[in-house]
């Protein structure tokens, strides 16, 4: 309707909403690969209130992706320590290893 009143294509609408959708799928793709890591996996599954790190991520995977800076810093910063975990451990470490019992 936009581009109706406006007498044009909508084509900036559209590239401003496309540029936005991708950004949003990207960092989604980013989690998912990202996901499959030890180093994420310990990261995400100890969590620490710093910084509100945690609830950032929880928000953006709930949909939150309108949150700009306020998200988006701490987003940044999650994925920091996950390349960081990964050189240098500072969390505890995750075994993945199987302990020979049988879990019922």
């Amino acid at each position: 309707m936009e581009s109706l009143a406006a007498g044009d294509d909508g084509r900036r609408r559209f590239w401003s909403y496309e540029k936005r959708v991708f950004r949003s799928m990207q960092f989604y793709w980013d989690m998912v690969e990202a996901f499959y890591t030890t180093p994420f996996m310990e990261l995400f599954m100890q969590p620490r209130p710093k910084y509100n790190l945690p609830d950032a991520i929880v928000a953006i995977l709930a949909g939150e992706l309108e949150g700009g800076w306020k998200l988006d810093w701490r987003r940044r910063v999650f994925f920091w320590l996950v390349k960081l975990q990964g050189r240098r451990p500072f969390m505890p470490r995750i075994s993945f290893a199987e302990t020979g019992e049988p879990t019922v």
